[in-house]
């Protein structure tokens, strides 16, 4: 079980941050069972922003169904399990995914860096 979902009104605050294009990683101070789950208004605030990309350190937020579902269908590809974010001091950093091509999955390993200047 995990703790609240977390919704549009959540991310609002973050409005003028978000800019079209951007690669957004969210994470949370909460652990384990009360780690909150990406909803589905969250899902759809992230298209509004036109965003790119969206990842999470699952050990602090993970998707919801529904919000999995959504971004995938609009083809914003998913990068979960990131570690370290707790250690990016800026808002705006330069992202490098380097992932696996593999034919047939849904998924692939990644390497993903993010370069603060």
């Amino acid at each position: 079980m995990c703790g609240k979902a977390v919704e549009a009104s959540h991310l609002a605050r973050f409005d003028s941050k978000v800019q079209k294009g951007d690669i957004v990683f969210l994470r949370s101070k909460f652990r384990g069972k009360d780690r909150p789950i990406l909803g589905r208004s969250a899902a759809e605030w992230l298209l509004d922003k036109n965003v790119k990309c969206v990842g999470t350190n699952d050990e602090s937020i993970i998707f919801g169904r529904t919000a999995h579902e959504i971004l995938l269908k609009k083809e914003v590809p998913l990068i979960e399990c990131l570690v370290n974010l707790d250690l990016l001091s800026k808002d705006r950093v330069f992202v490098v995914a380097l992932l696996l091509k593999v034919i047939g999955i849904g998924g692939s390993p990644a390497r993903v860096i993010a370069i603060e200047e």
